[in-house]
């Protein structure tokens, strides 16, 4: 093991036996590409914040009400509005 899966010359596969005209090229456990494959990476920001909210169109539903919130209270504090991308980044400081 491990026959390989590739998809835009990336490993999305292994597989203990060929599979024929899928996985067909053989690569031994220490290999780079099977290591990178086999290795969690931590994930992104915007996979953070989907699983935080377990699913994307309630995520972003969520995100506009909070933005919009967010809004309104520093219009009544008299501070000025943030953009997205600054509630964003925001969020990424308080998120797991």
């Amino acid at each position: 093991m491990p026959y390989v899966k590739r998809t835009g010359g990336v490993i999305t596969a292994l597989y203990a036996r060929p599979q024929p005209g899928t996985a067909e090229d053989y690569l031994p456990e220490d290999h780079p590409d099977v290591v990178e494959y086999r290795t969690p990476r931590p994930p992104t920001d915007a996979e953070r914040i989907d699983a935080a909210f377990h699913g994307s169109d309630t995520a972003r539903v969520i995100f506009e009400a909070l933005f919009e919130l967010a809004n309104d209270v520093r219009g009544l504090k008299g501070q000025p509005a943030i953009n997205r991308g600054q509630l964003r980044d925001w969020l990424k400081t308080k998120l797991p």
